[in-house]
């Protein structure tokens, strides 16, 4: 296994799952990569904040994610080699903002969640939004 930090946009909302010993995880898939070629990126979150604040996203979220990965290969559908990596998340950040992190020995990121925008709550009636 190998160390990364790695960025994407989440391909679709993460899901907790509940492993045969009772015990919770996340786990979630990211398209990263440049413009001309990208790759995907299996994340599974074993710790309760990290996992939580995973959970909280959407689908198209932007998220930095590190942890441990290793490499993974498939055959696609149409029969060529696909590549991509499964990366163990041990912290985790996204656009919506993390709250500072002192550098304390021991101390464990607090994540915030992503905040509601009060122009939700001015929906009308047919579901349009009035701005």
């Amino acid at each position: 296994m190998i160390s990364i930090l790695v960025s994407g946009s989440l391909i679709g909302k993460p899901v907790a799952r509940q492993a045969r010993n009772g015990n919770w995880f996340v786990t979630a898939q990211l398209k990263a990569g440049a413009i001309d070629e990208s790759f995907l990126v299996s994340v599974v979150a074993f710790d309760e904040s990290v996992a939580h604040a995973l959970q909280a996203l959407d689908k198209g979220d932007d998220v930095s994610v590190s942890g441990s990965a290793k490499p993974s290969s498939w055959t696609a559908r149409d029969g060529s080699t696909a590549i991509g990596l499964a990366v163990v998340a041990k912290q985790l950040m996204t656009t919506y903002g993390v709250k500072q992190k002192r550098a304390v020995q021991g101390a464990k990121p607090q994540y915030s969640l992503p905040a509601r925008s009060p122009l939700l709550d001015q929906v009308d009636e047919d579901g349009s939004a009035p701005f």
